[in-house]
């Protein structure tokens, strides 16, 4: 009953936020609940980010989930996530303007949060931003993970996307 309540508070709140649909799926992948973005979610990002202005919705929504802090940690991390599926999956385009946002991620390395058990959260969300900020900082890195990337999504579709920006 409790998550049938949540859902639904849910669906009000978008509504009454005049929220776009790639806007909801960006806050679903970087959503409070204890497992990751799914791959589909995390796929459905990497093509919205070959429109322009939905890359700029997903981008707005990621920066403004990784300004939150304490409790949601997990929105943090899941962002750090989806970005860099992003770099891996997403548009020319993006993959080049996350890579020019380091200096933001790098803040993230600092990044603090205690459970009331004593168990350190952040460390999490400092370990994937360190992560992150490796891969973006490695370009020969990177187009080898596209590569694969593109390798794969043509195995799985028969075509390319050719979306490529």
């Amino acid at each position: 009953m409790e998550r049938m309540l949540n859902n639904v508070y849910k669906t009000v709140k978008h509504s009454v936020l005049q929220l776009t649909p790639i806007e909801i799926k960006v806050l679903e992948a970087t959503s409070n609940d204890p497992w990751g973005p799914h791959g589909t979610s995390l796929n459905e990002l990497a093509n919205g980010s070959h429109s322009y202005e939905e890359s700029q919705l997903i981008l707005s929504v990621l920066h403004k989930r990784m300004e939150d802090e304490g409790k949601d940690w997990r929105h943090v991390y899941k962002s750090l996530s989806v970005l860099e599926h992003l770099v891996t999956h997403g548009s020319d385009r993006v993959m080049r303007e996350i890579c020019h946002e380091r200096g933001m991620l790098r803040r993230l390395e600092n990044f603090q949060y205690v459970e009331p058990s004593g168990k350190d959260q952040g460390i999490n969300v400092r370990h994937k931003s360190t992560t992150l900020i490796s891969l973006l900082g490695d370009q020969k890195r990177i187009e080898e993970m596209r590569d694969k990337a593109k390798a794969n999504r043509n195995k799985y579709t028969g075509v390319s996307s050719g979306k490529d920006q």
